[in-house]
């Protein structure tokens, strides 16, 4: 169960398209942001940095922490 919990989150973070029809210039979803880090020079590679940093770490924390459950889960369907 954490296996598709994780992956759930996962894809439904990648909801480009979805994110960018139903955005205002209000509200945004890290997908979008991410992805309009485009100023006039080019790519600002310090907020790219950042802000795909910020939109990785909650995967990653859940992955630290659901890891054991995942390999634990793993094993048990391996060995029946």
């Amino acid at each position: 169960m954490a296996v598709a919990f994780i992956l759930a989150v996962i894809l439904g973070r990648k909801e480009y398209f979805i994110a960018d029809l139903r955005t205002s210039a209000h509200a945004k979803t890290w997908p979008f942001m991410v992805a309009s880090q485009l100023g006039s020079q080019g790519i600002t590679w310090r907020s790219f940095a950042a802000v795909s940093s910020v939109a990785i770490l909650p995967l990653m924390v859940t992955g630290i922490f659901l890891g054991g459950f995942i390999v634990k889960g793993l094993t048990a369907g391996a060995v029946k």
